[in-house]
């Protein structure tokens, strides 16, 4: 073979090897908002479309932001990402996290001790998984975190106390929104809760009657609700097409 034409192969293969989304490691390319191509991280403009580099990837549905657009899907609820240009406006926190227990975990269906009561785990020296962070009125931090008991799943709340402070980095966590700030709904006919966003969590309460409630977070298409009317409040989790929202 000529030696020129070799040259030219190896060349065009280290062009293609350059190219690859996997060559580099997706961390040094960027993927086109307008034509899907991957592109050097040193281009600003895509070279074949000339759409602006994006500098974080969008979840329309739950508003988790990375600056790695070689994600596609969102990690939380799974919708696509939108590629949005300009700074992240803060740093996203992962889907969840793991602390270590130092002590058993007495746990309520809400982030205060005015919420119904959801048992007490003997989980302590385990590494438990964290969704969220809230504060009660106090300024007390809670968190969301999932125990396993009776064959299914739970999300339940405990004060942060009962983690080694050590392990858990709560700007790694979703912060929670206020009551405030949550969309009014209305509970549809008769319907069964659930202790998470799936019906591998456990059941919360069977035929619970048409009400008023609060949607503090939708996760998957399921939404974790808060009573309204209860004279002890009250978390859980229904799947969203249950619900009808109310015009705000």
């Amino acid at each position: 073979m000529p030696l020129k034409r070799c040259v030219a192969l190896m060349l065009s293969f280290t062009l293609l090897w350059a190219l690859a989304p996997g060559a580099q490691g997706e961390s040094q390319l960027w993927q086109c908002p307008g034509c899907s191509r991957w592109n050097s991280a040193s281009y600003q403009y895509c070279p074949y479309c000339g759409a602006e580099r994006p500098d974080y990837m969008l979840c329309p549905n739950c508003h988790y932001q990375t600056a790695d657009t070689a994600y596609v899907y969102c990690p939380v609820c799974g919708a696509a990402l939108q590629a949005v240009s300009g700074a992240a406006p803060t740093a996203t926190p992962r889907p969840y996290i793991y602390g270590h227990t130092i002590d058993r975990l007495a746990t309520r269906s809400g982030p205060s001790t005015d919420f119904t009561g959801t048992g007490t785990y003997q989980v302590k020296d385990q590494d438990v998984p964290i969704f969220s962070v809230a504060y009660d009125v106090n300024g007390v931090a809670w968190v969301q975190c999932e125990v396993s008991y009776g064959g299914a799943l739970r999300r339940v709340y405990t004060g942060l106390k009962r983690f080694d402070a050590t392990t858990v980095d709560l700007s790694q966590v979703r912060a929670e929104s206020k009551d405030t700030e949550a969309r009014k709904a209305q509970l549809l006919g008769k319907a069964t809760l659930r202790y998470g966003p799936g019906t591998e969590y456990g059941v919360y309460r069977e035929d619970v009657v048409s009400q008023p409630v609060l949607v503090m977070y939708v996760e998957n298409g399921w939404a974790q609700i808060q009573s309204t009317k209860a004279e002890t409040p009250w978390r859980a989790w229904i799947a969203e097409s249950s619900l009808s929202y109310s015009v705000q």
